[in-house]
């Protein structure tokens, strides 16, 4: 069997799964599902969750409810002319506030979405980084490369 050409991992409240993903279109190749453990850290579950499909390779997306997730509005005329860089700072200032995590200490993805007149709407997925980090750890130790 050839390897995937992306790995999704999900890890949910009572459910880890794995997904090997491939071909043109894509398609799910593989599927392993587990009972999620009571505890763990987030490097943990990941471990566990690759685990019934042996080594990782390539991409590997992380998909699970145990990060902040949030969409954020923001005055349109006070971040139109900001750069992207700029932009992660002003959300992550204002995640905080939501989260309780500080932009030093975390971890932050976002998106822009549909705004409405006055207002910019921006998804925001915030963690924190030493979380981040673990995790990108766990998936380098299976072989393979955390993707998002």
């Amino acid at each position: 069997m050839t390897a995937p050409r992306l790995t999704l991992l999900v890890i949910q409240h009572g459910l880890l799964a794995r997904a090997g993903v491939s071909g043109s279109p894509l398609r799910i190749t593989a599927l392993h599902l587990s009972q999620r453990p009571a505890q763990g850290t987030l490097a943990d579950l990941i471990e566990a969750a690759a685990r019934p499909g042996g080594n990782l390779s390539g991409p590997v997306w992380v998909l699970t409810d145990d990060v902040f997730v949030q969409v954020l509005k923001l005055n349109a005329d006070a971040v139109r002319d900001l750069k992207d860089s700029e932009l992660g700072q002003a959300l992550a200032y204002e995640a905080q506030v939501v989260s309780g995590m500080g932009p030093a200490e975390s971890a932050l993805g976002w998106r822009g979405l549909q705004g409405t007149g006055r207002e910019r709407e921006f998804q925001v997925v915030q963690m924190p980084r030493a979380d981040r980090e673990r995790a990108q750890d766990a998936v380098r130790s299976l072989g393979g490369r955390l993707a998002g």
